[in-house]
């Protein structure tokens, strides 16, 4: 039975996705989730971190499940260390956080593989002998030396703005104390997000508020790291609508949605509407969002695996970038690849090879072939680069830079291993529908070790042979060689088994290997804090393939 009807039937109660990242620059994405555990629910009280796979189906390495209310949670970098760190804002009640209640704010350190099951970094009880009532909170390097500040709202009766750092020693310091007329007075909650104003480059802060026929906002401009109070405005909802209820904080996006070179704020409702916050010349105004964009950042409904890779995507040719060297969505072909020099004959009972898989650096463009090759699409994070630009890999973080959010065309052929019928490679003039990504099935590669030596693909002579190895769930951490034909190889960028068979080859090779699969478990490993939340960490297993080549002249 195939797989791939649960990429269409997989339900998830998303309230807000992220900017799509590749953490592990495995050049895989991965993104944020936050999740209802009921559609009937009133609020998220699941944050989940996905990786993508090459056929779009989802793994799950890391979720925080808290009985509080969720508000927003982000990824950034807290202490400037080139890991990043995920932060829960939580709100445990209308009446705020006292000293005997559960943390409202958490941080979860990345660990190499996911993130920390439990926070490094608990904040609870109160400020100034006050209840504490979180209402917002954003991750801004407003100086921009790779360390994020916190800049924390708190709800009425305080309604108070701050700028804080997070030192290690786990409480949150007051880097500057923020003031506005314009939101010091009113019912609803203060939302925090970040917007260049003056289109200089340098992040500014703008604090919203929510009220009956309005939002009120106070723009912070940003000058060399420092924090000064800029425009404010009261945009009334447009005309011939409904004042909008529920303000969706974690769905806020700042991305340009009608190519003026200038980003929109958007502001998803739990109502069902989507508004953009547009600046036009130093006032602001209101629009409505519908269609295709404002489904991008509004879920009436629960979302399938597919129709999440569809909104990243769809997010991606918008140019949305995020605030962590943010990697955005493309489609990667796997195509061939140079020929290597020919690697001395093996014995006959070659040792076990194991290799560690490591993050593509570059994508290689498509090459081609006298003869049919396979190919694929993968979903994946890496930077598409225009025709002057190149990729710099950033050492001194795991997360690569994407140069821009559009989504390559790739030309691919593939081969249908049970008719042997070929499809033809897409032109370099050959559109796509609305830049989608493109899915072509692989049959599965092999069966068990000591089972029937059946044909499963074709090599031909002097030309490049490509495999991808994949998985049957979960993300491929570890590759361990046990047979292989003279001259081939397994390359961990690309993920590949590459061999250019001789003439003396020409006949039937046994292909046999183990892979270490992250994430795809029975059984995910569980911990519980009582009355804090429950934190969910994947396990690994080991998966076996054999599987037989014919190489013909």
């Amino acid at each position: 039975m195939s797989a791939f009807p649960c990429l269409v039937t997989a339900q998830k109660n998303v309230v807000s996705l992220s900017a799509s990242f590749d953490i592990d620059g495995d050049g895989f994405s991965e993104f944020l989730a936050l999740e209802k555990q009921s559609p009937h629910d009133l609020s998220p009280s699941s944050a989940a971190f996905y990786e993508i796979d090459e056929f779009g189906f989802h793994t799950e390495l890391w979720r925080h499940t808290t009985p509080r209310h969720i508000v927003t949670a982000e990824i950034g970098d807290l202490d400037g260390d080139g890991s990043p760190e995920i932060l829960v804002l939580s709100r445990s009640s209308s009446l705020g956080a006292g000293a005997d209640d559960p943390p409202w704010l958490k941080v979860f350190r990345w660990a190499g593989f996911d993130f920390s099951p439990s926070p490094s970094i608990s904040l609870s009880g109160i400020r100034d002998s006050e209840r504490l009532r979180p209402s917002g909170i954003a991750l801004i390097d407003f100086d921009m030396d790779g360390t994020d500040e916190i800049s924390f709202a708190q709800a009425s009766p305080q309604r108070s703005l701050s700028v804080n750092s997070l030192p290690g020693t786990g409480a949150l310091e007051e880097a500057s104390a923020l003031s506005s007329a314009a939101i010091s007075s009113g019912y609803g909650h203060i939302h925090l997000v970040e917007t260049d104003y003056n289109n200089d480059s340098a992040p500014d802060l703008m604090a919203l508020s929510p009220e009956a026929s309005r939002v009120w906002l106070q723009v912070f401009t940003n000058r060399d790291g420092q924090i000064s109070m800029g425009p404010s405005a009261a945009p009334s909802y447009p005309s011939g609508t409904a004042a909008p209820i529920g303000l969706i904080p974690s769905g806020m996006a700042s991305v340009d949605i009608d190519d003026d070179n200038s980003d929109e704020i958007l502001l998803p409702f739990e109502s069902g509407s989507v508004l953009a916050l547009k600046q036009i010349g130093s006032d602001f105004a209101l629009i409505p969002v519908g269609g295709d964009v404002a489904s991008l950042f509004q879920f009436p409904s629960s979302l399938t695996e597919l129709d999440i890779d569809n909104i990243l995507l769809g997010r991606a040719e918008l140019g949305m970038t995020g605030t962590l060297q943010q990697m955005n969505l493309n489609a990667l072909p796997v195509a061939a690849v140079d020929v290597e020099p020919e690697v001395p004959s093996a014995p006959p009972v070659p040792e076990p090879e194991i290799a560690a898989v490591e993050p593509e650096p570059t994508v290689a463009e498509p090459e081609a072939s006298s003869r049919p090759s396979i190919g694929t699409m993968r979903l994946s994070a890496v930077p598409v680069a225009t025709a002057q630009a190149t990729v710099q890999d950033d050492e001194a973080s795991p997360a690569r830079v994407g140069l821009t959010g559009r989504v390559q065309r790739a030309d691919l052929a593939s081969v249908n291993r049970e008719t042997g019928e070929v499809s033809p490679r897409r032109g370099a003039t050959a559109s796509s529908a609305s830049g989608r990504m493109t899915q072509i099935s692989l049959s599965t590669l092999g069966g068990a070790p000591g089972g029937p030596a059946a044909v499963s693909d074709t090599a031909y002579v002097e030309t490049p042979f490509i495999y991808p190895v994949a998985p049957s769930s979960g993300t491929m951490a570890t590759f361990r060689k046990i047979m292989f034909p003279d001259g081939a190889r397994f390359n961990p960028n690309s993920r590949n088994i590459e061999w250019t068979p001789t003439p003396s080859q020409v006949g039937f090779h046994r292909f046999e290997f183990q892979i270490v699969v992250q994430g795809g478990g029975s059984r995910p490993d569980v911990q519980e804090v009582r009355g804090q939340g429950v934190t969910v960490r994947s396990t690994s297993k080991i998966e076996s393939f054999q599987f037989t080549v014919v190489v013909l002249e």
